[in-house]
């Protein structure tokens, strides 16, 4: 099971990606968080239950802990773990990587970009009957 925690403060889009990424076989959103520091306290309370999310989607314009300043923190603390960081502003991808993203998706996206981006598989070929 891939467990995935999802950092969006636009609650429509969190529940659209948890509803498509739970539709996938094997896929399973752990947690969400509606800004930066909900999901470090989240990622603290896994670590302390000897868990580790697999794909971390993060939309770095968060309110409270600006993703950008915590992204080498998530790299380094959670180095197994896919970061994916999405944003509607595509000057802000080259940062993104540099700063320990595995990958950048401008929003708006599609649902099987999204699906592939954290499957590596397009989206057709997981999906639940």
């Amino acid at each position: 099971m891939t467990n995935i925690v999802i950092a969006e403060d636009n609650s429509v889009l969190t529940n659209l990606f948890r509803e498509v990424l739970e539709g996938v076989d094997g896929l399973n959103v752990a947690a969400t968080a509606a800004d930066g520091n909900e999901l470090l306290k989240i990622l603290d309370e896994m670590m302390e239950r000897n868990e580790e999310p697999d794909v971390i989607i993060m939309d770095p314009g968060l309110p409270g802990t600006n993703g950008f300043d915590i992204l080498p923190e998530l790299r380094t603390e959670h180095p197994l773990s896919r970061i994916i960081v999405i944003s509607g502003d595509n000057r802000t991808s080259s940062r993104a990587i540099k700063e320990g993203a595995d990958l950048f998706l401008l929003k708006p996206f599609g649902i099987d970009q999204l699906v592939h981006a954290v499957t590596g598989s397009p989206s057709g070929d997981m999906r639940k009957p």
